[in-house]
């Protein structure tokens, strides 16, 4: 079984040849064995100094197979089935707790020595040994809170340890599995019982917060992670990597050791930054690279532009030129996805408020500035005459596409601009401008997409060209809009009868007067009088605009009362 081999690892790794030089046998102390194993290092003080410790890899190894043996022992006990948490005034009970507690204590001691006298790798493996060993205790003990801390930490330092692992793919499948097998389910069970469990769970922010904290990595452990990525990136640039590049139809060499590790770190970068979704910490980190590399370059092209010039001297200062554009182009092409990404989610709220419109605007005026700055770019295809050393810019399919994409946030922020102008609830409301805007997007528009046509090899060029399509099928229907309310407000400034103040729009189609105050219809509809006799047979009564004249009516029934003959014979005659 394990737990005996460990007793029989430890005595070889303490008799060694090679480590009795550095073993102290024998003590004056006591009651202390005779022939024990001692190393000649002093144990550690309250700042953790190691001053004197031996460097050989076995007083690392003696620890480790310490806390092992006791790991081991423990977990012998616990498959006997005696030491369950219903028992907890059981010896048994005692003695598993007090193995698990010294192996704890033998992986303090090992992540200690290791932070100390080993590499950086070494020490961050010894400290996730450490926090999965205390995981283990704090979960035998009940301790929800402590178990689920200590497991997100191992959790966190195995898939970190695993990312740092992308030639060794053996190793990498290692921390994979050991995360997601071993690991991950003791998280998901710890937090079960801590948001269980009143007594150790608290209140579901606290919980929250917990697990925010277990996902985050302390600032010791970055700066150690940091430093084993750089000296991975600094042993592939001495190996050849990122020697060469190609930007623009040029082929770019790289002899500096330190810009081809600053170019592996900006290709990290660029692997971890998503294409869909927006993480503002991985893409100032890459930005920050790309300034970092762009002032290297500027220092060594400002030195060589300082120098006389020849065909050796302007070899380097073309090949300086163009890996400067290219570090910028790299820059200036995640800004302008993220400000992308940032006007997509937008345009998806169902809402259409003034400050939306203002702040998608913001954005497009941004993306233009940045689109104004990748055609001006350094580097690309370069002529030279005969005559002199000047150079001339040609014609590029990276310039046209540059100002393809100009044109395009050039029509799409017309637009935008357009609506905020039209828009009913906006201060800046001006009918006449949207119109003129959104006649300029729509001009825009057309440019832009004979120029991406004119592209062969674009990225995501049917794409654009869709959205440009749909862009002008939506100009359209702003122009439409933008100029019924233009109309609206210059008839509106007119006087208005009160007759058409008030009658709906329904009830005067034939009347052109229109007001801000007009209303469609009237909901519910108002009570009109209507006649007694039949409509069908009264053709006079379609083209009566006025209300029924029921005073006059009513005058001349009274006067023919009083008009009448006596009841003579022909007194019926006289009365037609």
């Amino acid at each position: 079984p394990y737990k005996a081999y460990c007793p029989r690892r430890l005595s070889r790794l303490r008799h060694q040849a090679d480590v009795r030089k550095g073993l102290s046998h024998g003590s004056n102390a006591k009651g202390a064995a005779r022939h024990a194993f001692r190393p000649l290092s002093n144990p550690p003080d309250e700042s953790n100094n190691f001053n004197e410790a031996n460097q050989h890899v076995n007083h690392l190894l003696v620890p480790l197979f310490e806390a092992e043996r006791a790991w081991a022992h423990a977990m012998e006990l616990k498959a006997l089935g005696e030491t369950k948490q219903k028992n907890q005034h059981s010896p048994k009970r005692h003695y598993f707790l007090r193995r698990l507690h010294k192996a704890v204590k033998h992986a303090k001691y090992l992540q200690q020595l290791a932070s100390a006298t080993a590499d950086d790798r070494t020490s961050l493996e010894s400290q996730l040994y450490f926090h999965w060993m205390n995981g283990n205790y704090s979960l035998e003990t009940s301790d929800w809170r402590g178990a689920c801390e200590e497991y997100g930490s191992a959790l966190r330092l195995c898939q970190e340890l695993a990312t740092q692992e992308e030639h060794n793919l053996e190793l990498r499948d290692f921390f994979v599995g050991r995360a997601t097998q071993t690991i991950e389910p003791l998280v998901r069970y710890c937090q079960y019982e801590l948001g269980k469990d009143a007594a150790g769970g608290g209140s579901q922010e606290e919980l929250q917060q917990l697990l925010q904290q277990n996902s985050a990595t302390s600032a010791q452990l970055r700066r150690k992670l940091d430093s084993l990525q750089n000296e991975r990136l600094a042993s592939e640039a001495s190996e050849g990597s990122m020697s060469t590049l190609s930007f623009r139809g040029q082929n770019i060499f790289v002899d500096d050791n330190q810009v081809r590790v600053t170019l592996l770190k900006i290709s990290k970068d660029l692997q971890q930054v998503p294409g869909s979704e927006f993480d503002e910490e991985k893409l100032l980190q890459l930005l920050t690279e790309c300034d970092t590399a762009s002032s290297i370059v500027s220092a060594q092209l400002k030195e060589y532009n300082s120098k006389k010039s020849g065909p050796a001297v302007n070899k380097k200062r073309l090949e300086l030129e163009c890996l400067l554009g290219y570090i910028k182009y790299q820059q200036l092409k995640e800004r302008m996805g993220r400000n992308e990404r940032m006007i997509n989610e937008l345009r998806s709220e169902t809402t259409s408020t003034t400050k939306r419109l203002e702040q998608i605007c913001h954005l497009y005026d941004a993306l233009l500035q940045d689109a104004r700055a990748v055609v001006g770019l350094p580097g690309g295809p370069k002529s030279s005459t005969d005559n002199d050393d000047t150079y001339q810019d040609e014609e590029d399919e990276f310039v046209l596409e540059a100002n393809a994409h100009v044109l395009r946030i050039r029509a799409l922020r017309c637009y935008y601009i357009g609506s905020l102008y039209a828009s009913p609830s906006g201060q800046k409301k001006d009918p006449a401008k949207a119109v003129a805007l959104l006649e300029q997007a729509s001009s825009l528009a057309a440019q832009a997409v004979e120029e991406i046509a004119a592209c062969e090899n674009m990225e995501g060029g049917d794409a654009y060209l869709t959205s440009m399509e749909d862009l002008e099928a939506d100009i359209r229907i702003a122009k439409c809009r933008a100029a019924a309310s233009a109309y609206i407000l210059s008839a509106g400034s007119g006087k208005m009868s009160s007759k058409s103040v008030s009658r709906s729009l329904l009830e005067r189609l034939d009347d052109v007067t229109i007001h801000d105050s007009d209303v469609l219809a009237h909901v519910p509809p108002k009570p009109e009088p209507i006649p007694c006799k039949p409509t069908f047979f009264d053709i006079a009564l379609n083209h009566i605009n006025t209300e029924p004249p029921v005073s006059q009516l009513q005058q001349h029934i009274a006067d023919l009362e009083k008009g009448q003959g006596g009841s003579s014979l022909l007194g019926w005659f006289r009365r037609t």
